[in-house]
């Protein structure tokens, strides 16, 4: 198995388990505690897919050749991060600096947005794993 393809099954294992258990107990905390463990968990969690999605990255462009993966590859890579950096980051941002019922919109736009990712990240391990 190469690096790439361990680099990319973790992030597509970590996405899931984002959308599908981490965000969505966001829904049932109250503002004051959300807020608390929002700011234990951003760090925490930026430990972890930082390097993953910078190494991720790097390995795409270094292998990269003009073929249809390689290209739909960094196309997916590119949605991901515009996604990440554009939708994401600032909606983590909304649940810092939001009080009280406020912080349940954000909440729902970020678990909203976050299927996108997922998606992408599936489809990238997809084209990946069957390459």
């Amino acid at each position: 198995m190469s690096l790439l393809l361990i680099v990319d099954t973790a992030l597509v294992i970590l996405i899931w388990l984002v959308q599908l258990i981490i965000y969505p107990v966001f829904e049932y905390m109250n503002a004051e505690d959300l807020k608390q463990w929002h700011r234990v968990y951003v760090p925490r969690i930026t430990l972890i897919v930082a390097p993953l999605m910078i190494l991720q990255l790097v390995l795409y462009v270094v292998a990269f050749e003009w073929e249809w993966r390689s290209i739909t590859s960094i196309v997916f890579l590119m949605g991901i991060w515009i996604n990440t950096f554009l939708q994401a980051v600032p909606l983590h941002g909304k649940i810092f600096a939001q009080t009280g019922e406020a912080i349940a919109p954000a909440v729902q736009q970020l678990l909203r947005v976050n299927w996108i990712r997922t998606i992408l990240w599936s489809l990238l391990w997809i084209l990946h794993f069957f390459q």
